[in-house]
């Protein structure tokens, strides 16, 4: 059963079958973030449902180079602990085994990509975390997201948020 997903924006990549399997879906966060967008979960949770898959959360704290990478971030267990628990709860309504991983980094795109490479990664999420929420245009204006969709080795797929929260 194909599903319909009219809020997805997928990048060119290179062609896969129509029995195209995402068996592992990325999903990159920074833990900055409070709320992961639910429009990338349940986007996520719908692909993998359909093939059998799992989601990757990927969560990120972006230290900056004036800073030693360990750093004490306040309050990151209570964030990450929020951000699990709630994508968690909302794969687990569809059946579906999140995983995660944080890590701190300097530089968010080289992260990302060398996430999706270590774990075999099939589908690269990317959507748009921040407070404002830009949408789209938002995100194809990102150097971050701009670099992963032209260095992917795998489909990058841009999800815009719902238009109530755009």
């Amino acid at each position: 059963m194909a599903i319909s997903l009219p809020a997805a924006i997928a990048r060119r990549a290179p062609r896969r079958g129509a029995d195209a399997e995402f068996r592992s879906i990325l999903i990159p966060v920074n833990a900055d973030h409070e709320l992961i967008p639910w429009e990338m979960v349940d986007v996520a949770s719908r692909l993998a449902t359909e093939r059998g898959g799992v989601i990757d959360l990927f969560v990120f704290s972006l230290i900056p180079l004036s800073e030693e990478l360990d750093v004490e971030i306040p309050d990151l267990d209570s964030r990450l602990r929020r951000l699990i628990a709630r994508t968690t709860a909302m794969a687990g309504r569809h059946g579906i085994t999140v995983h995660w991983s944080h890590r701190r980094i300097r530089d968010a795109a080289a992260a990302i990509l060398a996430e999706a490479e270590r774990d075999g990664t099939e589908l690269i999420l990317l959507g748009a975390t921040d407070t404002r929420r830009t949408g789209y245009r938002g995100l194809v204006r990102d150097a971050t997201a701009r670099r992963v969709a032209a260095q992917a080795q795998v489909p990058v797929m841009f999800v815009r948020p719902a238009p109530e929260a755009a």
